[in-house]
């Protein structure tokens, strides 16, 4: 649909609100405004008749839906668009006025049951969701949204979303109606004491059902029950009705066991101490327990449950990556749904300590962190971590602030500098546990800026690669801390320093008669020699002497500038690999790279390498340099420096004791065992072109990663094993003249491979897809495969890295389709419809119905050549679309492509990452062609109806 139109359509609709287009009838109040409460009574009334209709057959009807006879014929206020019919986690947004639909799926589609009756022999029907069969129970609640306030727009806004899981669907619908915003939702999931089996329709397993105590006990919950009994709560969770979040027996004997040894040796308990002791535990164990039944479908993200013991609340978070995660006051849910008579079970991995603190109460409670609460208070922060929300605080110990240079200290503690910026890049804006924090995940701080968290291999996490964490998941009422044993200094925040020939100047302006002073930490030597004199007059450098003049450097390092020159020693050049070493002596190979890369642009001191810091050489790529713990100064993690600053007339010499070799100065089979493509480069050897490679230079490897590799099938590789010849071909198809940086790849390029004659002609096309204008994903593929990583410089050539093996195609399309027997009833369509020429030209992406998609086919409408062409090319686009193009749909908007007949289909990825064509999952993604790409469906594509905005 034009962009321009639908523009103008919203456009017409907000200005019409806005200007005077006012409901009538039962929707306004006494004096002729509009009364939103009439409204919603309104929406529920159409509930409630539609429940009294009962089952209409196949319409397809959900809650709230109207027949156009029962719509007021002067609506103009926006109505809740039916629930979407398909099963799988779903992002709408449609806004009905009057009998217009002004959403995507208004626009594009119609519902489920509405077909014309044309299409309607397409298909017998699609499979029944789970959700519609026998006993499911549907909830609505409603939630007013709204903060009190003056209404300031007029705007009218709706939108639906729908999640599926395994026990629940749920759908919720947001809408906002002249400032009032209100959200409705509904949730099917198994009626208490019913549960879904694996694959089927409906709740169809009946279970027996035992009260709470009686299913803890045979959930393996004796140590719980011990401690619930212990304190005389047995016959409460018998009869009444609540929801208990039951911990571990290893848990509850690890926080008994704690607690236990809070008592000296030798002490006698007294009455009074047992009393409290007793009446801690109950609290304890009543901060597990929930009024009512709550099953995991209630749990939203950030929402915080009242518990029976006010006013203990429990804080849900629900996290999607880097996996999948629900946790409660932090604690991990290990299992969920487990049905009582009385009530649900929820089992948790740890005991739920009552979070009644807020963050800034945990840190004043602790002396450990009495640093952190001085300078939250000269930063203004305190009143921030005081009111309702959901921080995560990266909390420094005292010792993490002694770290500190006591220039630094100090001026943190008297809220000097950039005070706010170091202090605020330790809280989140959300709650982050710890058992989220696998490998890297990266999130934003409450100035929006990133903050890397790192789980190494022993289990250690580390936030900015600096500060580890040492004490997790200390909860509070409205957020977490995390005790971290260094301050993390981002680089907003960086302490001032000035240094004088590399001497650090302690104060300055000291005003005298006749002058000012500056005081300095050392005496200043007189720097006369340039760095290249530097480097000649000292023996130990006699190596870096010698390559330095082979590579042409020695004049560059003679002339004024302000150079930072990491100087290995003699000893450094002989730890390198006899053959390195000598190609550097005689300058042979990437020898201006290696060099290059120790060689900076301006003037580094050591004195301002604390933590992590980042600079450039001269070749303008990146620099890493990080002082660890111990004070010790390591470049690019591999390199220390043993003597610094010593001071030149033209820049500063840093001596380190081994040589630094940048990916730059690798070759490119060097660079792809450090990439983690060493299967690639063993199959390069096996196929005895590892020195062609070597030789080469000026080219571009498309590299599959050692994953990559490992995904391809069995069979696969034992031939490549086998047939060397084969093996060699397809590891010439991933290597590309000239050498091509990322910048230069461009979506519907061709490249030509090495393999590449105007008679046999070998190419890699280009994909570049970006979830556009809403989303932020962007990626780019080589013959489908997404690339993974960019721009890995060799010494003589780039790497791009791989997800996927890419495979040179033979054939075209059709006879592609023609050779595998699961399309054969395609094959015969395609060629009854006239279009095997079609499919042997041009650049084209199919979706292809295998044999048991197409067993729903109408007979009838294949007698029809016209009808049958149209089906076909629906399921065909005339342009190369590779499963890596399609996104998970944002909030807002769909995305769309035209096909050959120039239909419109949607696309979408569901939950767990399947591509969606329509209602049809692809089975197969990305099989080439040498015209375009095919696709495997597991269900034929249904034409659309002419909408009235005309036919799509």
């Amino acid at each position: 649909m034009n962009t321009s139109i639908l523009s103008v359509l919203i456009l017409v609709i907000l200005v019409g609100v806005n200007c005077g287009f006012r409901p009538r009838g039962s929707f306004h109040s006494d004096d002729g405004g509009w009364d939103p409460d009439n409204w919603m009574k309104w929406i529920r009334n159409s509930e409630r008749r539609d429940r009294e209709r009962g089952n209409r057959g196949n319409r397809g009807e959900q809650p709230g839906e109207l027949d156009e006879d029962e719509l007021a014929p002067e609506l103009f206020i926006p109505t809740i668009e039916p629930l979407p019919s398909t099963s799988e986690p779903d992002v709408n947004f449609n806004i009905k006025v009057g009998g217009l639909n002004l959403g995507w799926d208004g626009i594009f589609s119609q519902h489920e049951g509405k077909w014309p009756n044309i299409f309607r022999r397409i298909f017998s029907g699609p499979p029944k969701p789970w959700w519609k069969g026998p006993n499911v129970c549907v909830t609505r609640e409603e939630r007013n949204e709204t903060v009190p306030g003056i209404v300031t727009h007029h705007r009218v806004f709706a939108n639906s979303y729908c999640d599926e899981t395994e026990t629940s669907y749920k759908c919720t619908t947001d809408v906002t109606v002249y400032g009032i915003k209100r959200s409705f939702v509904v949730t099917y999931e198994c009626c208490h004491g019913f549960e879904k089996p694996a694959g089927a329709s409906g709740c169809t397993k009946k279970l027996v059902l035992k009260n709470l105590v009686e299913t803890a006990r045979d959930l393996d919950s004796d140590e719980f029950l011990r401690a619930v009994d212990s304190v005389g709560l047995t016959d409460t969770l018998k009869v009444e009705n609540l929801t208990l979040f039951v911990p571990t027996n290893e848990a509850i004997k690890a926080y008994l066991e704690k607690d236990s040894q809070k008592l000296l040796p030798g002490v006698i308990l007294v009455d009074g101490t047992l009393a409290e002791m007793a009446s801690d535990l109950r609290a304890v164990l009543e901060g597990h327990v929930v009024p009512g039944f709550l099953k995991s479908s209630n749990f939203t993200d950030e929402n915080l449950i009242s518990t029976v013991l006010p006013p203990v609340k429990l804080r849900t978070n629900l996290y999607d990556v880097p996996r999948r995660l629900t946790t409660i006051n932090c604690a991990k849910v290990l299992s969920s749904d487990h049905q009582a008579i009385n009530g649900v079970i929820h089992k948790v991995d740890r005991v739920l300590k009552p979070a009644t603190d807020t963050v800034m109460d945990i840190v004043s409670k602790n002396p450990e962190l009495s640093s952190l609460k001085t300078v939250l208070g000269s930063a203004g922060l305190v009143s921030t971590l005081k009111t309702p929300g959901q921080f995560t605080l990266f909390a420094p110990t005292n010792a993490a602030f002694a770290k500190l240079p006591p220039s630094a200290r100090e001026k943190l503690m008297k809220g000097e500098n950039c005070l706010k910026n170091v202090l605020k890049h330790h809280v989140l804006s959300n709650v982050i546990c710890s058992g989220i924090m696998q490998g890297k995940i990266k999130t934003r701080n409450i100035m929006d800026d990133f903050v890397n968290i790192t789980r190494d291999e022993n289990g250690k996490v580390f936030v900015d690669g600096t500060a580890q964490v040492v004490a997790t998941d200390i909860m509070g009422s409205n957020g977490v801390v995390h005790i971290i044993d260094a301050v993390i200094v981002p680089d907003s925040g960086i302490f001032g320093l000035t240094t004088i020939n590399c001497a650090k100047v302690l104060s300055s302006d000291h005003q005298a008669i006749n002058g000012v002073i500056h005081k300095v930490d050392r005496v200043l030597k007189p720097a006369t020699d340039t760095v290249m004199d530097i480097v000649s007059k000292n023996p130990e450098l006699s190596s870096l002497k010698t390559v330095l003049g082979s590579a042409g450097l020695v004049s560059t390092l003679k002339t004024p500038g302000q150079f930072t020159l990491f100087a290995p020693t003699n000893a450094a050049f002989a730890k390198l690999p006899p053959s390195a070493r000598e190609k550097l002596m005689k300058g042979e190979n990437c020898l201006k790279n290696v060099l290059k890369h120790h060689v900076l642009s301006n003037v580094i001191c050591s004195g301002i390498m604390q933590g992590k810091i980042k600079t450039r050489n001269i070749m303008d790529d990146f620099v890493n340099i990080t002082r660890d713990e111990n004070g010790k100064v390591f470049v690019d993690g591999t390199a220390q420096v043993v003597a610094t600053d010593i001071m030149g007339s033209n820049g500063v010499v840093h001596i380190i004791d081994a040589v630094i070799v940048p990916d730059s100065g690798l070759s490119v089979l060097d660079v792809l065992e450090k990439q983690g493509a060493s299967q690639l480069k063993q199959l390069v050897e096996s196929a005895g072109l590892a020195a062609d490679l070597e030789r080469l230079t000026n080219f571009t490897l498309f590299a599959p990663t050692d994953e990559a590799i490992q995904k391809l099938p069995r069979d696969v590789k034992e031939n490549l094993q086998r047939d060397r010849s084969a093996l060699r071909q397809l590891l010439r198809y991933h290597v590309v003249t000239p050498r091509l940086g990322c910048a230069d790849l461009r979506g519907g390029q061709n490249v030509t491979t090495v393999d590449h004659t105007p008679e046999v002609p070998s190419t890699i096309q280009i994909g570049e897809y970006a979830a556009f204008p809403f989303g932020g994903a962007y990626t780019k593929t080589a013959q489908c495969a997404p690339i993974a990583k960019t721009d890995l410089s060799a010494c003589n050539g780039v790497v791009h890295l791989l997800d996927q093996v890419m495979t040179p195609p033979k054939e075209d399309m059709f006879s592609f389709l023609q050779k595998d027997a699961q399309y054969s009833r395609l094959v015969q369509l395609i060629t009854r419809a006239g279009l095997e020429d079609t499919l042997r030209r041009g650049q084209l992406t199919i979706f292809a119905p295998t044999n048991q998609a197409l067993r729903y086919v109408d007979g009838d409408l294949l007698e029809d050549p016209e009808e049958l062409k149209a089906l076909i090319q629906r399921h065909v686009l005339p342009e190369v679309l590779c499963c890596a193009g399609i996104y998970k749909r944002s909030f807002f908007l769909r995305q769309q492509v035209e096909t050959l007949g120039g239909s419109s289909l949607n696309l979408n990825r569901n939950r767990n990452g399947t591509p969606v064509v329509e209602d049809s999952y692809i089975t197969s993604c990305d099989q080439s062609a040498t015209n375009g790409v095919i696709h495997t469906i597991d269900r034929v594509l249904t034409k659309r109806s002419s909408g009235w905005l005309g036919k799509k």
